[in-house]
């Protein structure tokens, strides 16, 4: 791979990598774990590998990638990347009839970001919670998203992070 390799940000910040064309981006996986997760923009293994290191030597205990289908797999094999959880991709008919919701669900604003941190740091153990950056990260995993939020009593009491690219609709997060 041509070009040297470059870090831009500090951790436990956000880091943007880069070597030549490839691209990758390194962020705290939660605040409750010393843990990075790395999103591969595009690269080779040898890229990947060198970004998981300069992570590691910058602190962190492990590095993660994101979720992905078991066809994706085999670059982050190369890069020494092991399996270490497994997570389900469910799909429900759109045809069939919809309950009414219990409650109503609106468009959530920047502010109520920090609320739905807090909701999901409530609602998942460590390893699963995410921190702003994970949820900002959601955001911008697919093409169009929306953060959408319930609430009580004017408090917010729920929310989802839904997205779309191509013909297919995400929830993201809930």
């Amino acid at each position: 791979m041509r070009g040297s390799f470059h870090a831009r940000g500090s951790w436990p910040g956000p880091i943007v990598f880069r070597q030549g064309w490839a691209l990758a981006e390194g962020r705290p996986w939660n605040d409750d774990l010393n843990q990075a997760a790395l999103r591969l923009t595009r690269g080779q293994a040898s890229f990947m590998r060198t970004a998981a290191e300069w992570l590691v030597t910058a602190g962190t205990e492990s590095v993660v990638s994101p979720p992905m289908h078991a066809d994706a797999c085999s670059l982050w094999s190369q890069a020494g990347f092991e399996e270490t959880r497994s997570l389900l991709v469910m799909e429900r008919d759109l045809s069939l009839a919809f309950s009414e919701p219990l409650l109503a669900v609106r468009p959530g604003r920047q502010h109520e970001l920090s609320e739905a941190v807090e909701i999901d740091s409530a609602a998942f153990a460590p390893p699963w919670r995410a921190s702003r950056l994970g949820l900002t990260e959601a955001l911008s995993a697919t093409q169009r998203s929306r953060f959408l939020v319930c609430e009580v009593d004017e408090t917010v009491v729920g929310f989802a992070i839904v997205g779309v690219t191509g013909p297919g609709a995400y929830l993201q997060r809930i």
